[in-house]
């Protein structure tokens, strides 16, 4: 069974609460049943905890219980992707009566009400949001972020999931099903190995909360941004209080750097005709008027740019080779060859160290599908053929130094995504995809496949 949740997307106060401790793993394994056939009761654990406390009973329209018993025949399918599912019956089917499951759902401080794809969504596909935990009627699932597993009831109209209490560590749901049968399925591992993202462990992290205000550069002013422009904006800005009203962030986009940047020494010493004062000059505006800084960058390395064709000369190890052996060139830039540490180091660690020593809150890392194309071309196969690593991982190999090096509490953006974020899932907190349709309608499915992945 093939199950996509539509999940409803939470905001709330913008926080950071930063790496956690290690953990154990959540099990690839199905939930531990007790069930009590007398009483009707049914507890579900997993990791320990009771995810599930219900009681399933047959009733008549009026409510009252005739006399039959409840059945409960369990099914699991194990291996990669684990489902396991519970199926109850009247023991003794009677006209008018009907089952019904009551219980709560307990889960982690980042569990939320879902929707699964039932037949009101084949009719209607659509994605919802909500502010807070959602009471939409159409629910009828639970997915707990944390410990990555979702607990699925009959759909449309058949189950109602209540948001019941919520604290930091716990959420709980009332839950209620009805129905001449009732099913319930339960996924462990659910989006890391039935939706095929390998690299989400959100057990290891949590996520940013909230959502990001201010202002971007690029769809404005591209490249013609400078420091007299800035000094400009950000006097609008605190004329019009828009800082207190939760405008946070002022992010420099490709308007800084030197050439195109291509290297730390380009992207850390700026363009001087543009900002005659520098990085400092332009983050003390920004701070002095009570906002956030954030820059972008970008992860190719153009031989036109200052000082980048030297080291590719240099050192053309540093380099993914084309066929010819040489550093392969794709669309006027060259891959860094994330297997080299001196490159890495060189190119990559020096970036973010500097970024981080300056003190940017915001950073967003361009050219996570130009990287990834670049090392899925033909002509890089037998390098990849020959080497320990894949394209996905030599591109996740860059954002793991971006995250050492830029520290839990730098906000990451990465650009240019879609369908590529699952790459870079735990490293960065969200995701821009575009604006412009032709690449909007052409990744709507991968776009809603890791809507809620987030990083």
């Amino acid at each position: 069974m093939r199950t996509s949740v539509i999940a409803a997307i939470i905001l709330a106060g913008a926080s950071w609460a930063g790496a956690q401790k290690p953990v154990e793993p959540p099990a690839n394994a199905p939930a531990a049943v007790e069930w009590n056939a007398a009483t009707g009761k049914l507890t579900l654990r997993y990791r320990g905890d009771a995810i599930l406390e219900a009681v399933v009973t047959a009733e008549d329209k009026d409510g009252r219980k005739p006399a039959t018993g409840v059945n409960m025949a369990p099914k699991e399918e194990t291996g990669e992707k684990v489902e396991q599912r519970l199926t109850f019956s009247l023991a003794q089917p009677q006209a008018g009566a009907a089952l019904v499951l009551r219980g709560t759902v307990t889960g982690s401080g980042e569990a939320f009400p879902a929707e699964t794809e039932s037949e009101a969504q084949k009719r209607f596909p659509y994605v919802r949001n909500s502010v807070g935990l959602s009471r939409n009627l159409r629910n009828n699932a639970v997915y707990d972020r944390r410990w990555d597993w979702v607990l699925i009831g009959p759909a449309d109209g058949k189950t109602r999931i209540t948001p019941a209490s919520s604290d930091e560590g716990r959420v709980t749901f009332a839950l209620e099903s009805r129905g001449g049968s009732i099913e319930l399925v339960f996924h462990p591992r659910f989006y890391q190995k039935h939706q095929g993202f390998e690299y989400y462990q959100p057990w290891t992290y949590k996520v940013w909360k909230g959502s990001l205000t201010g202002y971007c550069t690029w769809w404005s002013y591209r490249g013609g941004f400078t420091q007299a422009v800035l000094d400009g904006m950000l006097e609008v800005f605190t004329e019009k209080h828009l800082p207190d009203f939760g405008y946070d962030y002022m992010q420099l986009d490709d308007c800084y750097q030197k050439g195109n940047g291509s290297a730390p020494w380009n992207w850390l010493n700026w363009n001087e005709q543009k900002y005659p004062g520098g990085w400092k000059s332009a983050m003390k505006s920004i701070r002095d008027a009570g906002m956030k800084p954030g820059i972008w960058v970008h992860r190719v390395h153009r031989p036109n740019d200052p000082g980048v064709k030297e080291v590719i000369e240099k050192h053309p190890d540093w380099f993914v080779p084309g066929a010819d052996g040489k550093p392969h060139h794709q669309r006027g830039f060259c891959s860094l060859n994330t297997l080299n540490k001196e490159a890495v180091d060189t190119m990559i660690r020096a970036l973010y160290r500097g970024l981080a020593e300056q003190g940017w809150n915001y950073v967003k890392i361009d050219g996570t599908g130009d990287l990834l194309n670049a090392y899925k071309n033909k002509a890089c196969a037998e390098f990849f053929k020959n080497n320990p690593t894949t394209p996905e991982q030599s591109l996740r190999a860059w954002d793991v130094v971006a995250r050492e090096e830029l520290g839990r509490e730098v906000y990451i953006l990465a650009c240019h995504t879609v369908g590529n974020a699952r790459n870079v899932i735990g490293l960065v907190e969200r995701w821009r995809n575009t604006v412009f349709w032709r690449a909007w309608s052409g990744g709507t499915i991968p776009t809603i496949a890791t809507f809620w992945g987030h990083g």
